[in-house]
């Protein structure tokens, strides 16, 4: 009550009577305090006032990433470690279906609290701590999550998406390569680009078909992770049952598992670039320009109809 008496005789002496005389562009914001900070040339006056217009703009923005951040994580600043443990679903355990609840690994590092007097630091963002929610998963000796993401949202989750995307990637990365080079499926309707492919199959029909096809992969995935998530069974995320050229020993399973992961991350990556240069040029990969062919009219010593 004090507080909010406070704010309103401050508003009451400074902006309600500015009001009432006419607020304007000049006016608004102008306390007269400061005044002597405020440099005498009009110009770097204008320049100083911009300043304060961005920084705060930025500070709203950041302020309410700050509530966020300390509301899902339970820390203070940086908000990289929550002090409380969860035993059960909540907004931090991860994401959850209406009417289901996901019930939280009993590992101290999904209880998202730090053990011991010190953090073990990443190695890929050195000045930072190791997000303890990546224990125990496949490229955890990398530490890298800056944003705190694992914390926020059950780990299992993130790694499920993370390469259920590498691998739709790295497939479309081999396939965009491989339709430029010019591979097609036989038929009049699949002989466009790449860049056409989408629109041509959406006018051909064949688009719904796909949907329902993929559809009904999806169904039977997230059946399965839903199941893993409540802990009805010891499914790893990204497993699927699919053991050709696996290896059989612990250590080369790990290896295969690190090498999905990284080529993955590599191929969202690639994928987004091969995207973008292929609109940007409207050139088939490499993207490269290539300089029309030049029939010679002269000798051949002058001839400049080489192609690059």
């Amino acid at each position: 009550v004090q507080v909010a008496l406070f704010v309103f005789i401050i508003e009451m002496l400074t902006t309600f009577p500015k009001c009432r005389e006419g607020l304007t562009l000049e006016n608004a914001g102008d306390y007269q305090l400061g005044l002597n900070f405020l440099p005498k040339d009009e110009a770097k006056a204008k320049e100083m006032k911009l300043k304060e217009l961005k920084n705060g703009r930025l500070a709203m923005i950041a302020f309410g990433g700050a509530i966020t951040q300390a509301a899902l994580t339970g820390n203070g600043f940086p908000w990289l470690f929550a002090q409380r443990s969860t035993s059960g679903a909540s907004l931090a355990s991860g994401i959850r279906p209406a009417g289901k609840q996901f019930t939280a690994r009993s590992s101290p590092a999904v209880a998202m609290r730090a053990e011991g007097s010190g953090y073990k630091m990443s190695k890929s963002v050195p000045f930072l701590p190791v997000s303890p929610a990546l224990e125990g998963y496949v490229g955890e000796e990398d530490g890298f999550d800056p944003m705190g993401f694992s914390l926020a949202i059950d780990i299992r989750w993130l790694r499920e998406a993370e390469l259920k995307h590498g691998r739709v990637c790295m497939l479309a990365t081999v396939g965009w390569i491989a339709t430029d080079l010019g591979l097609r499926v036989p038929g009049e309707a699949f002989q466009v680009s790449t860049i056409q492919a989408h629109d041509a199959m959406v006018k051909f029909g064949s688009m719904t078909q796909m949907l329902c096809w993929i559809g009904y992969a999806e169904l039977f995935g997230y059946l399965a992770i839903i199941k893993m998530m409540e802990g009805e069974t010891d499914r790893v995320p990204g497993d699927f049952g699919l053991r050709w050229l696996y290896p059989k020993d612990e250590q080369g399973q790990y290896e295969m598992q690190m090498k999905e992961l990284r080529n993955g991350r590599l191929a969202m990556l690639a994928f987004s670039g091969i995207a973008t240069a292929g609109v940007l040029t409207g050139k088939p990969w490499p993207f490269f320009a290539m300089r029309p062919e030049k029939r010679c009219s002269a000798a051949p010593a002058v001839c400049s109809g080489t192609t690059l």
